[in-house]
């Protein structure tokens, strides 16, 4: 339900709807989730021709159909001061599917935790380039499959033994102004000191 108010005209939103399983943990916690995005009216034919490429970005808005897996995914016992293949390790990549018809050119990165998703028993990580994932640019066709490798290093610091970290992998749609991203958290335990 959209207010009737002229100044959402011209403005784009994202919701993000999710369904989880409440008094269990563990393995038996599961969760589901979608995100709607939306645009508020449109303007009249002369600034529509002025703004034929905003125009061409919210069609990829519409058409944008991605999906990234794992959506989280939990590694414990971490060793420190050690690069972690997380697919070796975990048996684990992030693997991007692109079910729209045009391809799409996408950035992915580990970047700073948003308090607003911030786990409670998770601390946000010192430092997000611990977490990193080659390629850091892929393109995928349309009804394509695209896997992206994520490697691990926290410092062998005895200050980050026996801790509980929270990162964020995001992949950006690549020349919008439009910001279209998709998220997977990664939850981290580190091993405790011997």
């Amino acid at each position: 339900s959209i207010p009737d108010d002229p100044s959402l005209i011209g403005r784009h939103f994202q919701a993000k709807i999710k369904a989880r399983t409440t008094g269990h943990t563990g393995m038996l916690a599961v969760a589901v989730g979608k995100i709607i995005r939306f645009s508020v009216g449109i303007d009249g034919p002369e600034a529509l021709k002025k703004q034929s490429q905003a125009a061409q970005q919210q069609q990829a808005l519409v058409d944008f159909d991605l999906d990234m897996n794992p959506k989280s995914l939990r590694l414990q016992n971490v060793p420190l001061g050690k690069k972690i293949d997380i697919l070796k390790f975990k048996r684990a990549a992030l693997k991007l599917v692109n079910q729209g018809y045009d391809k799409l050119k996408l950035r992915i990165s580990s970047v700073k935790v948003d308090r607003r998703i911030k786990h409670p028993d998770y601390e946000l990580t010192p430092d997000p380039s611990w977490l990193s994932v080659k390629p850091s640019v892929i393109s995928i066709k349309p009804d394509a499959i695209k896997k992206a490798k994520m490697y691990l290093k926290i410092p062998k610091d005895p200050k980050y033994a026996g801790k509980k970290f929270m990162f964020v992998i995001r992949a950006e749609l690549k020349g919008m102004d439009i910001p279209l991203e998709l998220q997977s958290l990664i939850y981290v335990t580190t091993e405790r000191q011997k």
